[in-house]
């Protein structure tokens, strides 16, 4: 009878089994096409025996887990990828509208404006005193300013989607995160020795593979131990512990010296694209600036000058005093700075940024960063959307947004420089377009708040003056009254502008002493101050031309300009000659100081500017190319970025879609495998049927036996 139940036990251990086998294979083929589903297995194990004559006998076989068809190795190799697609692919798409803005090829963009521009200064040189000439080169002009202000203000409303873009992925990540530690809790609860939870497991990497598509993850699983890093080692999930990430406005950092008496910090002023790093190497002292270097990756590199020198900034020596470091970025230092280390360093991000939060310490900056080599800073984010969105937001339109500056910057100066020293109409009275922050300070300067303040000249200037008739005032010994500045009365012989040295209020006063009149009254030129910009009046009854200008001064300080303005935001007409079209300068005073009627000096220099190259700079390139050439380049720099986040689209799109099918191939269902598993699994349960039958028989046979 011992058998017999044996028997009995044995089959129905069978039919239990492989009930499961068959419900499992049921599952799997309901879940065909269900996302993120893995096909579960049965793993079959035999009951333990007992022991009997002859030896141990079976007791048949027991579903002892369903487990997952899934490999952690495939799956993490397919995470890399997939995160890398995912920003390539992104950022990709991102490119092609940021590409449409350059397109020169279906529409009139800025390098038809370009040549439309110079060739009106040719037909101002073939007719310079030609009123509808002049007036379609104030046309051509405006054309010019506004499609490169339009195009600027284009790429700066694409960042403001970028910063859209990212708070909106931020605040997707942390709800993974925290999705996935609540599933880690979940998933440990339901465990046990003969229990998977796989439902959630499959939940979790549902979950997972949707954050690697907003960040690059690393995935480490050891039993029960789920843990999930960025690629720069930042724990997002550990277990049932989460962390965060933040999107946090502009900061500094400081990284002082050890005893370093200084106990203040950076102020920033305006923003900017790029991470700075400021180290002091001289520290400002009672009598004397200090000087600092600058890098824009971290110190691997610092700025250079034209000459290969290191770029130097000044250190004031008194606190809130604004630096002008590049474009409408300006920094300050707050308590002593005198008190400053040489070495000191400060890490200033002058934008929003991504931030890793902890409550241990402070929160540590993980924004994607592009490298001066071009390679991606691997302390950083390096995959997922978040790091296009960062990367085109920053670098892409960010160095799209620096070149239009750099050109306009250089258009305005190169354009202003030639013709402030040219001549058209007299004036009697006329105030710069340039507000100089310091008037004490000496313009040259990166103290004095001037725009311009890096490329004054040593040199001179003089005004000519004219009577009431309009015909060159001369003095009582027969000379032309166009007397050069003396910025040093109390040195013998004329003493020459220095950009080191004098200030605005030192420019103002040498005109005033230069231009009085002899006879008493008023100066022929009377200069005053008026909200930091040079105003220029004419004593009555007379008026006033430039004669000459080494200095670059005037072109600096917006007085007798063509341009007003500093880069391609702001770039605009000088508001005189748009209102005038007289102001034009297509002429120079002669040596008889006259300006001759026909004189086509000026407008014939501002002609050849098409041809001849200019120094044009960014924060992490210097060059000299003509105006339309370097418009060339950034166009073409644009299209480059676009290939290339094409090519490593494709290129990590290929290796994800191949790795997922491994992926597939292990964890999908497939129908042909599933219908063979149920045939194979409902003939077993035919014959544990049968087993139980024949026994239930043979216990017939043996009852039969008492009658």
């Amino acid at each position: 009878m011992a058998g017999l139940n044996t028997l009995f036990g044995i089959g129905n251990s069978a039919l239990n089994a492989t009930q499961t086998a068959i419900s499992t294979t049921g599952n799997n083929i309901a879940n065909l096409n269900t996302v993120g589903y893995s096909r579960q297995n049965v793993r079959f194990e035999d009951r333990r025996g007992i022991s009997y004559n002859p030896g141990l006998l079976g007791q048949g076989v027991m579903a002892a887990e369903i487990y997952r068809n899934f490999n952690q190795f495939v799956e993490n190799s397919y995470l890399d990828r997939y995160s890398q697609q995912n920003r390539w692919t992104e950022q990709n798409t991102i490119m092609q509208s940021v590409e449409s803005l350059f397109n020169e090829a279906n529409r009139s963009g800025i390098s038809s404006a370009f040549g439309t521009f110079f060739d009106s200064w040719n037909n101002l040189n073939l007719r310079p005193d030609d009123d509808s000439t002049r007036q379609a080169l104030l046309s051509n002009a405006d054309t010019l300013a506004k499609a490169i202000a339009n195009t600027r203000a284009s790429l700066e409303n694409m960042q403001h989607e970028m910063d859209t873009y990212i708070d909106q992925g931020v605040q997707q990540v942390n709800e993974l995160i925290e999705g996935i530690r609540n599933l880690n809790q979940q998933i440990s609860a339901g465990t046990s020795a003969n229990q998977t939870p796989n439902q959630l497991l499959d939940q979790r990497d549902i979950l997972v593979r949707k954050l690697s598509e907003l960040v690059d993850i690393d995935v480490i699983e050891r039993g029960r131990d789920f843990t999930i890093m960025t690629k720069s080692g930042y724990t997002l999930v550990s277990g049932e512990s989460a962390f965060s990430l933040e999107v946090r406005p502009q900061r500094v950092e400081n990284n002082l010296q050890k005893g370093s008496a200084y106990d203040g910090t950076l102020n920033i002023v305006g923003s900017d694209p790029n991470e700075y790093t400021f180290e002091v190497l001289t520290p400002p002292s009672a009598g004397a600036t200090g000087t600092m270097r600058v890098s824009i990756d971290g110190g691997r590199t610092w700025l250079r000058n034209e000459d290969g020198s290191i770029l130097e900034v000044d250190i004031p020596t008194a606190q809130d005093e604004n630096i002008k470091v590049r474009g409408g970025l300006e920094i300050s230092f707050t308590g002593d700075p005198t008190k400053l280390s040489s070495g000191d360093r400060f890490g200033v991000v002058p934008k929003s940024g991504l931030y890793w939060v902890t409550p241990t310490r402070e929160p540590l900056n993980i924004t994607p960063q592009v490298l001066s080599d071009g390679t991606d800073n691997p302390n950083r984010l390096v995959g997922g959307k978040l790091t296009s969105y960062f990367t085109v937001r920053d670098r892409n339109i960010g160095r799209s947004i620096d070149r239009l500056d750099a050109l306009a910057n250089s258009l305005i100066w190169e354009v202003n420089d030639i013709h402030s020293q040219g001549a058209g109409k007299q004036f009697t009275a006329t105030i710069g377009t340039t507000q100089i922050g310091d008037r004490t300070k000496p313009m040259g300067a990166n103290t004095s708040g001037l725009d311009f303040f890096d490329r004054l000249r040593g040199g001179n200037l003089s005004f000519q003056i004219y009577d009431a008739n309009g015909e060159p005032l001369k003095d009582a010994n027969d000379k032309l009254v166009n007397w050069p500045l003396d910025f040093d009365l109390g040195a013998d012989g004329i003493q020459n502008f220095d950009p080191s040295k004098h200030s605005l209020e030192d420019f103002r006063d040498a005109i005033n002493n230069a231009y009085a009149d002899p006879a008493g009254g008023a100066s022929f030129v009377s200069a005053s101050i008026v909200d930091g910009k040079l105003q220029l009046t004419a004593k009555a009854g007379y008026s006033f031309a430039v004669a000459e200008d080494t200095t670059g001064a005037l072109a600096a300080l917006g007085v007798n300009t063509f341009f007003q303005g500093s880069d391609a935001s702001d770039i605009a007409i000088n508001s005189n000659v748009m209102q005038d079209a007289s102001y034009i300068n297509a002429s120079k005073v002669n040596a008889d100081g006259k300006i001759a009627a026909g004189d086509n000096a000026t407008a014939m220099g501002l002609y050849n500017l098409a041809q001849k190259g200019v120094k044009i700079s960014t924060a992490w390139e210097s060059t000299t190319q003509t105006l339309g050439g370097y418009y060339g380049a950034s166009v073409a720099f644009v299209g480059s970025e676009t290939r290339m986040s094409k090519f490593n689209s494709d290129y990590n799109t290929a290796l994800a879609n191949d790795l997922d099918e491994q992926s597939a191939a292990i964890s999908g269902v497939s129908l042909d495998e599933e219908m063979t598993n149920l045939i194979k699994y409902q003939h077993s349960y035919t014959a544990a049927a049968k087993l139980i039958t024949t026994a239930d028989q043979m216990l017939q046979t043996l009852l039969s036996l008492k009658q």
